[in-house]
């Protein structure tokens, strides 16, 4: 998914996932394309119909793009640079804008992956399950399973008629929760790890804002 007339940035699948192509007969196929998030000569030649933006200017949105991925959104940052005009042989000097990209990447802390260690990320993401999921008006307890194998993966746990998650425990082991910040709002996350086809049971309990509950 790539840049079009009139639309300079951002994502087209309005999403920062990758996303499936299908073929003739609308068959989801095991091919992916990740959105392109920027191209130079999008950015910096009228091709796309839209006002030529500066070296300075194109930064400038990245470094927007970035902090918003960063900060609210999950997903990755997907620039496009021609080979030609990074070396200085295009008609759109870029070389500084992408030096500005890396440096930024630097000073958020953004891990650079490649194609299949994403894939194999979002995949076991999607083979994720919740299983047997109830609720008692105090606690809520559900089964987690993948077909994958994940290390690290973060649920964030919701609030339930009122009341915030203050405990929680996997496979009856008490487990701390943490805040996390999405989309401008915090919310309180547990993080596990999960082996392939192997549920884990994950119970929440809630209580009223202020309330601190004991197990």
């Amino acid at each position: 998914f790539c840049n079009g007339f009139r639309y300079r940035d951002g994502y087209l699948n309005s999403s920062a996932l990758p996303t499936r192509f299908v073929d003739r007969e609308g068959s989801l196929l095991d091919c992916w394309e990740q959105s392109t998030v920027q191209m130079e000569d999008g950015a910096g030649s009228p091709k796309l119909l839209l006002p030529v933006l500066t070296e300075e200017q194109a930064l400038a949105r990245s470094r927007e793009l970035m902090r918003d991925l960063a900060q609210k959104y999950h997903g990755v940052f997907h620039p496009y640079f021609h080979p030609l005009s990074l070396a200085g042989k295009g008609s759109v000097p870029c070389a500084a804008w992408f030096r500005g990209v890396l440096a930024y990447a630097r000073e958020l802390g953004l891990r650079s992956v490649n194609a299949r260690d994403w894939l194999a990320f979002h995949r076991a993401r999607q083979a994720t399950r919740v299983e047997n999921l109830t609720w008692d008006g105090a606690t809520l307890s559900w089964s987690l399973v993948s077909a994958a194998a994940i290390c690290g993966l973060t649920v964030l746990l919701p609030c339930c008629a009122g009341l915030q998650p203050t405990q929680a425990a996997i496979d009856g082991v008490p487990v701390a929760l943490r805040t996390v910040r999405l989309e401008g709002e915090e919310h309180k996350a547990l993080v596990l790890d999960l082996a392939p086809g192997q549920p884990v049971q994950v119970v929440v309990t809630s209580a009223p804002p202020g309330v601190v509950s004991c197990g």
